[in-house]
């Protein structure tokens, strides 16, 4: 009985001792965390809490305006809140392994600023004594970021946006096939962006979106109102730099991509789709010729521009559907710019890669499009890419069409109205390299007559126009006529010009063999 009554009594004892831990190690592990955080900081960042809640029974802790500061003033974060949840303290004491069931971030703000010597604390230094963690969902809850980079006296916004995160299964002890950096995994990544804005390098372009969503299970990526677009508009941004300079405006409604492979962006530092799908999209450039010309590298063929990027790129195909490009000019003695649009624009573009292993043919692109709204265009590119270093080659058709069509560029580009003429069509077929092109065209038309105009008020000048169309220009070339004119394609690259630049020089020698006399 003695030994009976001994047992109960430590029994009661060992209960009562669990009771009032549970009842005061609440207490006293809350304070313990708070003195934990405001005295040692984590690596170069000092941590400090204002409230912290611990509850052992449920194996919970929550931490109340919590700031996290960089020592060098780069990083600075605020958490309203920050709950975590199922901590196994003993498996913590016992094994130095931090097992959580979740992690939920409450409305941080994040501020991270870059510095001339931020490279200086992007050192790595890893902590042998460190435990080995897993937590079962990580919660990023209304996130908002800013990247800022340092000036003088202000600090310039770079990107902002809103965010949420998911990740499933983060940790050291996550299977390495998963989705890995450097010591840590996870399962699953799901990312969203919203209200967001990133300013490019010089501060002349940026890009701002709606809504961009990621996520690793079905590897799918998609965004709605993603826009590209000047700072300035389109004749101030010339004039702030004192040259030509392209002006952009792009608006994607739908972009969507399948495909993507989070492990080799993490690993490889490489962009890995299978297909990337733009629908809706409308592209308008503009580029003020009466400024100087720029001082400039020569540009770079399609090959060499991608072989340039800073990661590499691999994607099966992207598609571009029911979008619309128009691009503009404005040269010497001209009244108002010049355009030419295209509209119903279809694009498909294969095998866009700079990753050997995963080259498997040519680089091709298939374009249809209405030019002016009238003649259906179809045009087809070869591209050499590393596996295939094969010759560039464009050709294609357009179809019937008013000549009349092209006078908004005409009028101011070149002084020149068409009065009349029918393009019953023309083919094209040339191949380039980085200093020439060479091909042929057929360019089959009736009834042309135009007018030269004025360089200050765009009259008529009668003499010269009669004279034009009696002597130098053709005025049908109609296959089976015993003076139809077959087209020689022959240009030579001025290497400082773009490339569509490159593409029309090329096809305007070919019109010109036929249509001057």
């Amino acid at each position: 009985m003695k030994h009976s009554n001994k047992i109960l009594t430590v029994a009661g004892s060992l209960v009562l001792v669990i009771v009032i831990f549970f009842l005061l190690g609440d207490s006293i592990l809350s304070g313990m965390i708070r003195k934990k955080l405001e005295d040692k900081p984590v690596g170069t960042y000092r941590v400090t809490s204002q409230s912290a809640e611990v509850s052992l029974w449920r194996g919970q802790l929550v931490l109340g305006n919590l700031e996290v500061a960089d020592s060098g003033g780069q990083l600075q974060i605020f958490i309203p809140e920050l709950r975590v949840r199922g901590f196994q303290l003993w498996r913590f004491l016992i094994q130095n392994e931090v097992m959580l069931k979740s992690v939920e971030v409450v409305r941080p703000e994040i501020d991270m600023t870059l510095t001339n010597d931020s490279a200086a604390h992007d050192q790595k230094t890893v902590d042998e004594n460190a435990p080995v963690f897993q937590i079962q969902q990580v919660t990023v809850a209304d996130a908002r970021l800013k990247l800022l980079q340092k000036q003088t006296e202000t600090n310039d916004t770079i990107f902002s946006t809103r965010l949420n995160l998911d990740l499933s299964d983060l940790g050291t002890t996550t299977p390495p096939e998963k989705y890995s950096y450097e010591s840590v995994s996870c399962s699953r990544l799901r990312l969203a962006l919203h209200a967001g804005r990133y300013l490019f390098a010089k501060g002349l372009y940026a890009v701002e979106y709606e809504e961009l969503n990621f996520d690793s299970e079905n590897r799918s990526f998609h965004g709605a109102k993603i826009h590209l677009l000047s700072q300035d508009g389109k004749y101030e941004i010339g004039r702030k730099r004192g040259v030509e300079t392209d002006w952009f405006d792009m608006a994607v409604p739908r972009l969507a991509v399948s495909g993507l492979r989070l492990d080799a962006l993490l690993n490889d530092t490489a962009i890995v789709f299978s297909k990337a799908e733009i629908a809706g999209f409308n592209a308008q450039t503009f580029r003020d010729k009466r400024l100087p010309f720029p001082e400039k590298p020569d540009t770079k063929l399609l090959r060499a521009m991608l072989n340039d990027l800073p990661v590499a790129v691999h994607a099966d195909s992207v598609l571009l559907a029911d979008g619309t490009i128009s691009y503009g000019e404005r040269v010497e003695n001209s009244t108002a710019a010049g355009e030419v649009q295209f509209t119903q624009v279809q694009a498909q573009l294969f095998c866009l890669s700079t990753i050997d292993r995963l080259i498997d043919r040519k680089t091709t692109m298939h374009v249809e499009a209405r030019a002016m709204g009238q003649g259906l265009l179809k045009a087809d590119f070869v591209f050499p890419n590393n596996q295939f270093p094969v010759d560039c080659q464009v050709s294609g058709t357009l179809r019937a069409m008013d000549l009349e069509a092209f006078n908004p560029m005409l009028v101011q580009n070149a002084a020149v109205r068409v009065e009349t003429g029918n393009l019953n069509r023309m083919a094209f077929n040339f191949l380039y390299n980085n200093n020439r092109s060479a091909g042929d065209l057929l360019f089959e038309y009736d009834q042309l007559k135009v007018h030269l105009l004025d360089q200050e008020d765009r009259t008529n000048k009668k003499v010269q126009s009669f004279f034009t169309n009696l002597l130098v220009l053709q005025k049908e070339n109609v296959r089976g006529d015993r003076a139809f004119r077959e087209g020689t394609i022959a240009f030579e690259r001025d290497k400082k010009k773009s490339l569509f630049n490159y593409w029309w020089k090329s096809l305007l020698s070919g019109i010109k063999s036929i249509a001057i006399l």
